[in-house]
């Protein structure tokens, strides 16, 4: 009776534990999800890269990313080269271990652009561009590979397939800078709110303000 005792005493103490790691895991995924998108988007596009807040429901297969920055790079203005107000992705819970994976709905809300030419000539975006291109994660070098690596390195894995049913995009924002260069002042342009639907994963039909374009 002893042993049964520890041993059901123990498995009790297992469960709990387990139970708790999934609660902190669930409770804290929001705050997981912001520093990933804070630390690989900094180390990828060389500059910094913050976000206000994340609001992730894995139950409806919501997730929302509000007030994303991308800071411009050194040698720049202290402006954001990019920004955005929200992004919200509504996924088929249903699909995710299936391919294609089905997006119900994506949208895009207030994103601007700062395009900015320095004195030197170079601009913000080329430079974000390239240190992307340059960009490796840890561990993916060149080094020698196992017998294991060449196999799995020689077998094909099926690509990634996506099904966007809605896409959603408002108020977005273009400015270029080339004050630097002598411009008088920046040059900003508005776009107008689109949007784009595909019924079955057929060819998407693009409204802009309404209308057909």
């Amino acid at each position: 009776m002893k042993l049964r005792n520890v041993v059901l005493g123990a498995g009790v103490v297992v469960v709990v534990a387990l139970a708790a790691g999934v609660y902190f895991l669930l409770t804290s995924l929001d705050v997981i999800v912001e520093r990933a998108i804070e630390h690989y988007g900094s180390e990828i596009t060389g500059t910094a890269v913050r976000v206000a807040s994340v609001d992730i429901s894995l139950s409806s297969g919501r997730g929302t990313v509000r007030g994303l920055t991308v800071a411009n790079p050194e040698g720049f203005s202290s402006d954001s080269t990019f920004s955005l107000e929200e992004i919200t992705l509504q996924i088929d819970v249903g699909t995710v271990t299936s391919s294609p994976i089905v997006i119900d709905e994506i949208t895009i809300r207030a994103p601007a652009v700062v395009f900015e030419v320095n004195e030197a000539g170079a601009a913000n975006v080329d430079e974000i561009r390239k240190n992307a291109e340059r960009y490796q994660p840890a561990g993916s070098g060149d080094g020698e590979k196992g017998e294991e690596g060449e196999a799995a390195a020689g077998e094909e894995e099926e690509p990634l397939r996506l099904v966007i049913r809605k896409f959603l995009f408002e108020r977005g924002e273009i400015a270029a800078d080339t004050t630097a260069l002598g411009a008088r002042r920046r040059r900003r342009s508005s776009r107008p709110s689109s949007s784009a639907t595909s019924a079955g994963g057929g060819a998407p039909r693009r409204t802009r303000s309404g209308r057909s374009w």
